[in-house]
């Protein structure tokens, strides 16, 4: 692929779509801070709440490491990670905001990895810990929170948009 997810003029974003683009990662990051706050109101520390027998309860977790939980015992990582995290962050946000992302479904899922990274970014560096509240029983994996979904629905798209278009640009005859 020439230029991926970000691109010269031609492929751009029109303007109206970057502003739809930013304000629903408003709504979004909004959504995320709604979920912390009831969270921490109606699932104190260590009080679960089944959802989906077997599947899915809401358990409430102070999560001071980064990557699943880990790292929490080295603030120095933690901190670096984070600070790299808002470095990406910035960059997708000045790329969006000039236009530089693609429009289409690249943009679509910019705005989720946006959204859910400003809200976990911004969680981080207030609190110094990130609430979850997702626990999927079915499965030993980590408790997570609705701003992981973002990122992870958007990474998702994002790769599989790319994978997609290495394949279709493969196919093509050189010219």
């Amino acid at each position: 692929m020439d230029d991926l997810f970000i691109c010269g003029t031609k492929r751009r974003a029109p303007v109206f779509q970057r502003i739809v683009s930013l304000a629903a990662a408003a709504v979004l990051l909004a959504a995320q801070f709604v979920f912390r706050t009831l969270a921490q109101t109606y699932l104190m520390p260590a009080q679960t709440v089944p959802v989906l027998r077997g599947v899915l309860r809401f358990h409430y977790v102070e999560n001071t490491g980064v990557a699943f939980g880990r790292f929490g015992e080295n603030p120095a990582f933690m901190w670096a990670v984070t600070g790299f995290t808002g470095l990406i962050l910035l960059f997708l946000l000045v790329a969006m905001c000039l236009g530089r992302v693609r429009r289409g479904l690249p943009t679509l899922f910019i705005t989720l990895i946006m959204a859910g990274g400003i809200g976990i970014f911004a969680e981080r560096f207030a609190e110094h810990y990130v609430v979850d509240y997702f626990e999927f029983l079915f499965v030993n994996f980590a408790i997570f929170n609705f701003a992981d979904c973002l990122i992870s629905l958007g990474a998702f798209g994002l790769l599989i948009w790319m994978l997609a278009g290495m394949r279709t640009q493969k196919r093509e005859p050189n010219a």
